[in-house]
């Protein structure tokens, strides 16, 4: 059984998000490879290969990304055994700070909300000085705030406590 095979049983069997190590994705570039080579040299189309790919490519980040956002992770994780865990952790992470703004009326009707910046920040051709506060599109705060940037989305003080509990609780 391929690499390609095996990891997508295994995702579509278990509830749980399984195990993809460096191991099988080198497993998974090596069958890539070699079916390409093999249609290649034959002078046939890879067509039907690259389709299959595109169709995995599709499906399989959001099943794993559900098994993120559900919670339905293996007892034992690391990032090891599991190379996308922290990736897609961070993206779970992102989609429920969106809803979390959005739900609580965080956002204004274009969906930007206030932001202080902690440091100077280029964002486009957009410049944010350290110290300034703006309204930026929400998933651009989201992004800027994954990467690393340092910045504090601005909230009423009195659901702050509250919103740092729920976001604490999701960690």
């Amino acid at each position: 059984m391929s690499s390609i095979d095996r990891i997508t049983l295994a995702e579509l069997v278990s509830e749980e998000l399984s195990r993809l190590s460096h191991e099988d994705v080198m497993g998974i570039y090596r069958d890539v490879l070699a079916g390409l080579s093999f249609c290649l040299s034959r002078m046939l189309s890879c067509r039907e290969l690259i389709e299959l790919l595109r169709s995995l490519v599709k499906s399989l980040p959001q099943i794993r990304l559900s098994k993120v956002v559900s919670g339905a992770l293996p007892e034992q994780v690391d990032e090891d055994s599991v190379i996308d865990l922290r990736f897609l952790t961070e993206m779970s992470r992102g989609l429920y700070i969106f809803y979390l703004t959005l739900l609580f009326g965080f956002v204004d009707h274009e969906l930007r909300i206030p932001v202080r910046f902690e440091e100077d920040v280029i964002l486009g051709e957009r410049r944010y000085r350290a110290f300034s506060s703006r309204l930026v599109k929400i998933s651009e705060a989201i992004a800027l705030q994954l990467s690393g940037a340092k910045i504090k989305m601005l909230i009423p003080t009195v659901l702050a406590k509250y919103v740092d509990s729920l976001l604490q609780a999701r960690q």
